[in-house]
């Protein structure tokens, strides 16, 4: 039980430090949170956490157990605008620092995704307002990229711009000036993140990474008409070198043919300039990992690690891993409630989306420790069903259950684990939810 109740503990420590510290997160120092009120900034942070997808009035009625001196929702919604997001971006920041995480071979394995999260419609709002063509009507979206602890299930960074604001790629930049241990934490991503930029960015600070890149025959990337054996699986060093436009002038099917990246004239790349015209990245390696099972193609996969450590076998389960971040979106959507925001102004559904990721992080670290019995003569090993324990752990940060009887009902309630089941992904038209029908 100690586990449960420290990090409970914890979580409480952040929202001290934070609120100790509430004139550098309220938009008026002088002025905001300096009287006494039952919406105080530590009451606001507590609230702002356990917020799920039902009404205002039905959340404070429920949060201040059903007391008819309960605030109302205009007085939270005048409370919650002083608040700046940092606030709580802050609080998920310095609560996740607390926890000490699981080393693999003495790395931290660090998934980097994107995801879009469907706002309510607002159209004055043009930074997040799109639309396919006139006299369509339009929707608003987020896009939040994230580091993920692929060991612990816990997101350690997070950042999250306006549908129109800049990618994946220039998101994860200052994510990746902020790591603690960088030298020791592989990043692990998709073929979003293929880019010259990108990769020597990551060379630039020593980070190792494994990135899915595109395949031989595309047009652009780093192994664009390079030629490779017709092996199922393979792993083979790499080498690469970018140059300045003009110094491949009227060569570009050589520098090819030798294995060296061209850089078309109209991307960025910041390593190269006129005085240093080529920029030689360090030894890489390419492996092969079979078919993807959506795609039916080939996986190619770009990285840094040394054979040595890190033998073809290893890398395959790295990028298996990598899964775990796109399991997390959707259990962050759907059973912390991300989908069902209380505003339409932007600074305030960032309050939001922190206090998931913050919520988020605080069901897993006490789940973490939770190992369900091995029943004799079952068919199936059991695993936590953590869309039902995110539900619990809320129920226990609100003092409504103790850590023994949260203990009981997490391990009382767990899925079989089917392992080699595979489904094709769907994608379907995601839609907004908006305020007129609400959970009660």
């Amino acid at each position: 039980m100690k586990h449960i109740t420290h990090i409970k503990a914890s979580l409480r420590k952040a929202i001290r430090h934070i609120s100790d510290q509430k004139e550098q997160f309220v938009w008026n120092s002088k002025t905001d949170f300096t009287r006494r009120k039952k919406l105080d900034f530590p009451t606001m942070l507590r609230f702002l956490l356990q917020m799920e997808g039902s009404t205002i009035r039905n959340e404070l009625t429920d949060y201040f157990h059903d007391s008819p001196d309960c605030p109302s929702p205009s007085a939270f919604y005048q409370q919650r605008l002083k608040i700046k997001p940092d606030a709580l971006y802050m609080l998920f920041r310095t609560f996740t620092a607390q926890y000490k995480g699981t080393r693999w071979k003495g790395y931290r394995l660090l998934a980097v995704d994107g995801s879009t999260i469907y706002t309510p419609r607002n159209e004055k709002d043009a930074s997040s307002y799109l639309f396919n063509g006139a006299g369509k009507k339009g929707w608003n979206c987020v896009h939040m990229n994230a580091l993920y602890d692929l060991m612990d299930g816990l997101y350690v960074d997070a950042a999250v711009h306006p549908g129109k604001k800049p990618g994946e790629q220039a998101a994860l930049k200052p994510m990746l000036d902020r790591l603690s241990d960088p030298g020791h934490s592989i990043i692990i991503g998709d073929r979003g993140y293929e880019s010259f930029q990108m990769v020597a960015d990551l060379e630039a600070r020593g980070i190792p990474f494994v990135i899915r890149v595109k395949k031989p025959s595309s047009n652009w990337g780093f192994l664009a008409k390079a030629d490779f054996p017709e092996q199922k699986e393979f792993d083979l060093p790499f080498t690469c070198k970018i140059a300045h436009a003009n110094s491949f002038k009227g060569n570009k099917s050589r520098a090819r043919m030798l294995g060296e990246g061209y850089r078309p004239g109209n991307r960025c790349f910041s390593y190269v300039s006129k005085d240093s015209p080529t920029y030689h990245f360090q030894p890489m390696r390419v492996v092969r990992c079979g078919n993807d099972l959506q795609e039916g193609e080939p996986v190619y996969l770009l990285t840094n690690l040394p054979e040595g450590r890190f033998g073809l076998s290893e890398i395959k389960e790295l990028y298996k891993l990598r899964w775990g971040i796109e399991t997390s979106f959707r259990e962050l959507k759907y059973a912390l409630s991300l989908l069902h925001f209380h505003s339409k102004k932007m600074d305030l559904m960032m309050q939001e989306i922190f206090a998931r990721l913050t919520m988020y992080n605080f069901s897993h670290m006490i789940t973490s420790q939770l190992k369900p019995e091995v029943k004799p003569g079952k068919k199936h090993a059991r695993q936590i069903n953590h869309t039902y324990a995110a539900k619990i752990c809320k129920e226990y940060f609100r003092n409504k259950i103790g850590p023994s009887h949260l203990k009981a009902l997490i391990l009382r309630h767990t899925l079989p684990i089917r392992p080699d089941r595979h489904y094709e992904r769907k994608a379907n038209k995601k839609q907004p939810r908006t305020f007129h029908y609400r959970i009660s």
